[in-house]
């Protein structure tokens, strides 16, 4: 995936919800989420260049303004704004299923994300990705995080 349509920090697919790429003063784009995640002492510190940007009360919704370029960018890489899907689960696939009957591991925990990576990356190998037969960004970090987690 391309940088300009994920978020620098989690490296989420920016979309019209909890991933929505809002922009620092600094100018630099980061999503929501990971935003709110930071703005636990009223501002946030850009990773990228460590300018200040103020958000009283964390409130980054309100207070950052959505970079509308960045949306643009999503549409005219033709990736649907998956707003209706929670970040942590993709389609319905075969991969997709309880581990022993109990509930899969919490998607923020570092199993959790191993998981997520290993049902994506089921989903190449058994086809049901629309190129199937190229790997992406994505798809490598996929493998090295299942990688760093074997060692």
């Amino acid at each position: 995936m391309s940088p300009d349509v994920e978020c620098g920090i989690c490296y989420w697919r920016y979309n019209s919800g909890r991933r929505c790429p809002r922009e620092l003063r600094c100018g630099h784009t980061f999503c929501e989420s990971c935003l709110a995640t930071m703005a636990g002492d009223a501002k946030v510190v850009c990773p990228l260049c460590r300018h200040p940007t103020a958000v009283p009360g964390g409130e980054v919704r309100g207070l950052l303004p959505v970079d509308e370029a960045a949306l643009g960018r999503l549409v005219s890489a033709g990736v649907p704004d998956a707003e209706s899907l929670s970040d942590d689960e993709g389609p319905e696939s075969p991969c997709q299923h309880d581990i022993d009957g109990d509930r899969a591991p919490s998607p923020r925990s570092r199993s959790g994300k191993v998981w997520k990576s290993f049902k994506r990356f089921c989903n190449k190998v058994i086809g049901n990705e629309s190129r199937p037969d190229c790997m992406t960004n994505e798809d490598m970090r996929d493998i090295v995080i299942m990688a760093s987690y074997l060692m």
